[in-house]
């Protein structure tokens, strides 16, 4: 198993809005969940927009985000320019988004509600490892992306929702099957603090590896927690213990594909699988 780590959401966020250099960002891949920063609200009233018509293809650079469940494969697809992260490209009239699977083509369209900056797109597909292959088209050029998805895993151990205390020492998981690629778990808390207060938030937390598992350890998850709710309350430094917090892990196993050679050296195509995981955390037990 090889574990992968991610720049959480929310600070590739800070980072954009804030027109923060990427090494203040912690010199992560610069468009990793960078379509996630724009679902949280990164809009060209926030950063600087541009139109895709007026850039050469090797200046634009992709970003194609493919998950799988149970209903198809879903596609989530944003433009940038090269490596500046501040600047979102808003596909023109004149260019296209295409998403390939099997044979089956369809057009990717707008879902940023009119801004242009984020496109998506579904194809009722439930094979195995499909090969999906996305596509920037301007007129009779096409500039293509594509990836094999990872084959979907399960939870074996431990079954179910997980009652953890943090005096148990550590979370042990062990999956279906071995992981190649990157391998990482982000969590969405929804905690209680000692006098009452509450707060939810997500983060990540990068697992650690035992031979035949992943682990994460009770004091580094409680760190974290007390640390994001301290976050949460303006940095207040009285801010009270978190004691209790309902939390689903969602783990993911992410691999990158291939992008044409004509686009931006900073492109990228990753297919995800994730399977989520239920917690109940008591910091008092």
């Amino acid at each position: 198993m090889k574990a992968g780590t991610r720049l959480a959401n929310k600070n590739m966020v800070a980072c954009i809005t804030g027109s923060i250099l990427l090494s203040a960002c912690g010199g992560m891949d610069p468009f990793d969940g960078w379509p996630d920063a724009i679902a949280e609200g990164v809009t060209c009233g926030l950063t600087n927009c541009t139109e895709s018509s007026v850039l050469s293809p090797g200046e634009i650079a992709t970003n194609f985000i493919i998950t799988q469940n149970n209903s198809g494969i879903r596609i989530d697809a944003g433009l940038g320019k090269s490596l500046n992260l501040i600047t979102v490209v808003r596909l023109s009239d004149s260019d296209k988004l295409t998403a390939t699977v099997n044979g089956q083509t369809v057009p990717l369209s707008d879902s940023s509600n009119g801004e242009r900056v984020r496109y998506s797109g579904t194809v009722s597909n439930i094979s195995a490892q499909p090969v999906v292959s996305v596509s920037l088209q301007r007129g009779p050029d096409s500039y293509p992306a594509s990836v094999t998805l990872p084959a979907g895993f399960d939870i074996i151990a431990p079954a179910g929702t997980v009652n953890l205390g943090r005096s148990a020492g550590k979370l042990r998981v062990q999956f279906s099957r071995s992981m190649s690629g990157s391998f990482y778990v982000s969590m969405v808390a929804n905690c209680q603090r000692s006098d009452g207060t509450g707060f939810t938030d997500n983060t990540d937390i990068n697992p650690k590896q035992d031979p035949d598992a992943y682990r994460i350890d009770t004091a580094d998850l409680d760190a974290i927690l007390n640390e994001r709710s301290k976050a949460r309350n303006n940095n207040n430094p009285n801010t009270a213990l978190v004691t209790r917090c309902g939390i689903d892990l969602i783990w993911t196993n992410s691999v990158k594909g291939n992008v044409s050679s004509k686009l931006n050296k900073y492109s990228e195509i990753r297919g995800l699988r994730t399977v989520s995981q239920r917690i109940e955390y008591d910091a008092r037990g």
